[in-house]
């Protein structure tokens, strides 16, 4: 990898570090802080950068799920235009009950599910909630071993989302994670699979394991949409670039050079954007869009 590469996933991985560090009761701040300064994962060489970019995407593989990560129902393949599939609204705030089945996992990583919670809480008018006895509809949060993985927008009734217990940031408890696999539980599918991903990224399909092409289907546009704001590959959403490689090499290759695919550290802008933009978080993500043009 370049340097300029290495640059640009520096500069999406720093703003973990202002996530990781909040309390997790600190009230909402639309303007979400910027952090300058860089993560350890800064001082990673270009080969362990490259190692560390095949092992985010691990957990996934090993799941057997529709895209690596995902549940489907019966006839699913519905997502984000269908409003029957988003969360309800309750006094301009997205409700989104859990619960946490805490017998799965430790203290610390009931900690760190917390801490991805609350970068919605912090960028987005989204707002989780623990359960309550008369939530008929909930996300249930376990820890099978069976990768990570979530249903697509609201299921109705209990839709799980799996974490596979292990070390908090590694694998299924990488923030960036527990963040995506809410994306998903929120409506959201993968980066790669928008009907427009082939005029940003090119499918090597040679390098693809058998059997695990239907992971890099693409979606109509009547089923997902971008809300106008564009192909992200700093999505936290973004399959990275040697997803289901049967031989180390590239499966999915950026036509910009510069451009680091997989992070998962954080939401990116442009996820914030598009979140807010779904469940129309006003006024702050009108101001934020504008900023980002």
């Amino acid at each position: 990898m370049t340097s300029v590469t290495i640059v640009n996933v520096l500069a999406a991985l720093a703003a973990v570090q202002c996530v990781l560090a909040l309390p997790l009761e600190k009230p909402l701040q639309p303007e979400y802080a910027q952090v300058e300064d860089l993560s350890e994962l800064g001082k990673l060489k270009a080969t362990d950068l490259e190692a560390f970019l095949k092992e985010v995407q691990n957990p996934w593989e090993r799941s057997g799920k529709f895209e690596g990560d995902i549940v489907l129902d019966a006839g699913q393949r519905n997502g984000l235009i269908n409003p029957t599939l988003h969360w309800h609204k309750v006094n301009g705030f997205v409700d989104l009950p859990y619960e946490i089945v805490s017998n799965q996992f430790t203290v610390d990583q009931i900690a760190a599910i917390h801490r991805g919670i609350e970068e919605f809480h912090q960028r987005t008018c989204i707002r989780l909630r623990p359960r309550t006895a008369s939530d008929r509809d909930y996300v249930r949060v376990q820890g099978l071993n069976s990768g990570c993985w979530s249903m697509v927008g609201r299921r109705g009734r209990v839709q799980d989302l799996n974490l596979q217990p292990g070390v908090p940031g590694s694998g299924c408890f990488r923030h960036g994670t527990i963040v995506h696999e809410f994306l998903h539980a929120l409506g959201f599918y993968h980066e790669q699979s928008s009907s427009d991903r082939d005029d940003y990224v090119t499918i090597v399909w040679a390098n693809i394991q058998a059997g695990t092409e239907n992971n890099f289907a693409k979606h109509s546009a009547s089923t997902v949409t971008n809300y106008g704001i564009g192909y992200d590959y700093d999505s936290v959403l973004h399959y990275g670039p040697f997803a289901f490689s049967i031989n180390g090499e590239m499966t999915i290759v950026p036509h910009d050079p510069t451009a680091v695919l997989g992070q998962r550290v954080a939401m990116s802008e442009k996820d914030v954007l598009k979140l807010n933009t779904m469940y129309q978080c006003n006024p702050w993500f009108a101001q934020d869009r504008d900023q980002d043009k």
